[in-house]
């Protein structure tokens, strides 16, 4: 792979880091470090109705799964960015092709083509 696109491949997963970052810690901050009562914006001595609870506890769950996609998505990205910097990044892991750079621009910290992809299932998209 040239260079020039490899360094805007950089540049990109630079730029999808940090903003998955950025979104993970409002997440966090927003949503993981109160109590129920704070969340809600219900600050008085009277306890929440328990379809407020279960909607809030439904929220918390979703957003607890939105940070750990995220958390996973920013594992992808340094290993891909780790295979950057020595130098295999592109190549399939299954059968050491290089990858297409269309994959690429779609799923830029993808492990395999798209041929190997299809065999080892559609588990995940990497």
């Amino acid at each position: 792979m040239k260079k020039e696109k490899l360094d805007l491949y950089r540049e990109n997963l630079i730029e999808l880091q940090e903003s998955h970052v950025l979104e993970k810690k409002e997440l966090e901050t927003d949503y993981l470090h109160g109590s129920q009562k704070e969340e809600s914006g219900d600050l008085s001595a009277y306890s929440l109705h328990l379809a407020d609870l279960a909607a809030d506890t439904n929220e918390k769950e979703k957003n607890i799964r939105i940070i750990s996609t995220l958390s996973d998505t920013l594992f992808e990205i340094d290993e891909a960015l780790y295979r950057i910097e020595h130098g295999n990044y592109g190549i399939c892991e299954e059968c050491g092709k290089e990858i297409p750079e269309a994959r690429l621009d779609v799923i830029p910290y993808a492990h395999f083509c798209i041929e190997c992809k299809k065999v080892k299932g559609k588990g995940n998209n990497k």
